[in-house]
């Protein structure tokens, strides 16, 4: 699974006095740190965690359905 299908954008949150990091996507994930880069690179990680967990937990649920 590849990340660059997603789309991501990094701002500065003035609340948590860091930038975060969210994905379109993944509406419920997100990443904060002191850097933009960083926030950046470790979303893209979580997202591809994601996204392969996804596709797991289909193949598993249909697998079940099917038998």
């Amino acid at each position: 699974m590849h990340d660059d299908q997603y789309a991501y954008r990094v701002s500065w949150s003035p609340e948590d006095g860091e930038f975060v990091a969210t994905v379109v996507e993944f509406r419920t994930l997100s990443w904060l740190a002191p850097d933009p880069a960083a926030a950046l690179l470790a979303l893209r990680a979580l997202a591809i965690e994601a996204a392969e967990q996804a596709v797991s937990l289909d193949r598993l649920v249909s697998a079940k359905v099917a038998s």
